[in-house]
């Protein structure tokens, strides 16, 4: 996900976006 792209730059941002994006889409 976004996490993929971001951890490029933020490693730690990037693994907590695609991680929160994640929990979103199994519970949704």
């Amino acid at each position: 996900g976004i996490g993929a792209k971001t951890r490029k730059r933020q490693d730690d941002s990037g693994l907590r976006l695609d991680f929160l994006l994640t929990l979103r889409v199994l519970v949704v």
